[in-house]
């Protein structure tokens, strides 16, 4: 034998053209396996920065007229902001009851209430036209001037020094935690007329969570 024929490089394709058929199959099921298992963890990737830039967008501040940038007065209804946290990549566990409908997004801690007033028996999404409360749990959750849900009453009483005590809730309340005690963070209409007010629930001398009211009539 010749050394060019010592030195010669294996002939892979002949290698591969004498493989067995039975293995050759065995190969390309493999190959194709491994091929499905990038495309999913691809569509995985695209999906979860498509929720991460959602979730960005969503700037969880609370104010006596707004939530998360959705503007909150007595007609902001439910539908409307069914729709609003949806387009947001938010979607809420729904529940009713006699003259209410209610939304939960335990992700970001928020529980909303709605009424249907004039509309006999159980609220539906059609009904519910009016907005009742809200209450924000997540210490992620915070006042336009600062204050957290976890905060000290130093803090609530330097960024709102004119709130008040309205007293202690007594039994429970949907979303408000249990032994919380009423504030209230901004004022009402001096006419009666019905408006939204900011509110923060104290616990323990410190902030259990926040909230939004509709008073007046």
């Amino acid at each position: 034998m010749s050394r060019a024929a010592e030195n010669r490089e294996p002939d892979h394709a002949a290698d591969g053209a004498s493989m067995p058929a039975g293995a050759r199959a065995r190969w390309g099921v493999f190959v194709l396996v491994i091929a499905l298992v990038l495309a999913s963890e691809a569509c995985a990737s695209r999906s979860t920065t498509s929720a991460a830039r959602a979730e960005g967008r969503m700037s969880l501040v609370v104010g006596a007229n707004s939530i998360a940038g959705l503007q909150i007065g007595p007609a902001t209804s439910y539908r409307r902001t069914s729709r609003y946290f949806a387009r947001m990549g938010r979607r809420g566990a729904s529940s009713f009851g006699p003259g209410f409908c209610r939304l939960r997004f335990a992700k970001i801690g928020l529980f909303m209430t709605f009424s249907s007033l004039g509309a006999a028996g159980v609220g539906r999404p059609a009904t519910c036209t009016f907005f009742a409360n809200a209450v924000l749990t997540l210490p992620a959750w915070r006042t336009r001037n600062g204050l957290r849900v976890g905060a000290s009453m130093r803090l609530l009483h330097r960024l709102f020094p004119k709130a008040f005590d309205a007293g202690k809730l007594s039994g429970r309340h949907w979303g408000i935690p249990l032994g919380s005690a009423s504030w209230q963070l901004t004022q009402g209409s001096a006419s009666g007329q019905a408006r939204p007010i900011l509110l923060a629930y104290v616990r323990m001398g410190h902030v259990a969570a926040l909230g939004i009211s509709i008073v007046g009539h």
